[in-house]
């Protein structure tokens, strides 16, 4: 039954996009796409109830589903950085076992070192103790003894020997060497400029009266020792 342009009564209408809606007298007819009761088709235009209600639960279903989806996005970041404090943790303890371990071989070199130093310093001195156990003060061919004292010689008795006449040293090729005369005779090793400096102040202090107050001064005193020996 067709409708007049113009609603002569109030009159029910039903769409799909609105639902039911009244028009009132003298309004004017909407259109095809409103529907009145008459018309028989609203259980066929209305949507299914169900359908509807099922949509809803899927829609939803979908909300909650983004929300688990963005409480899992967060909980992974929160991971991820924890992740990341990790490795930087482990990195910097890889980091301190290498130092560690560069301390210990440092260290291990150190105690190798001074261990051979040690030795050398035990055999430095066993050499310097066999050098003044050979040691003969008094010159009478054997080891030991001491120096007669200055006094000691003065007081001895004059013997009847006709003193020789004074004969400068220059002059005579045959007169001792006081140098010589002064300081024993020991031994100097061939790779002296090794000693360790201690050894080496003591050897050089064997051939001059001069202070050693450093190793270029000992060296000094042994080289010239060496020289005198050689000419």
């Amino acid at each position: 039954m067709a409708r007049p342009p113009v609603f002569t009564r109030p009159t029910k209408l039903w769409s799909r996009a609105e639902g039911w809606r009244e028009w009132p007298i003298g309004e004017s007819d909407p259109g095809g796409s409103w529907f009145a009761e008459e018309d028989g088709d609203e259980k066929a235009l209305k949507p299914d109830q169900d359908v509807v209600k099922s949509l809803a639960e899927a829609v939803k279903r979908e909300e909650a589903l983004d929300r688990r989806v963005e409480t899992l996005t967060a909980s992974l970041a929160v991971a991820a950085g924890r992740a990341e404090k990790a490795e930087a943790q482990i990195a910097e303890l890889t980091q301190r076992a290498e130092d560690a371990e560069r301390a210990k071989k440092a260290a291990e070199d150190i105690a190798a070192g001074l261990s051979v130093e040690r030795d050398r310093a035990v055999t430095a001195f066993a050499d310097l103790h066999r050098r003044f156990a050979a040691f003969d003060p008094d010159g009478d061919g054997k080891p030991g003894g001491k120096r007669k004292p200055a006094e000691a010689a003065d007081a001895a008795p004059a013997t009847e020997t006709p003193p020789e006449p004074e004969t400068a040293a220059g002059d005579d090729p045959a007169a001792p060497d006081a140098d010589a005369d002064a300081f024993a005779p020991v031994l100097i090793p061939d790779d002296y400029a090794k000693t360790p400096w201690f050894a080496l102040k003591a050897l050089a202090s064997n051939f001059t009266t001069d202070p050693i107050e450093n190793k270029a001064a000992a060296l000094a005193a042994i080289q010239a020792e060496l020289e005198r020996r050689a000419g």
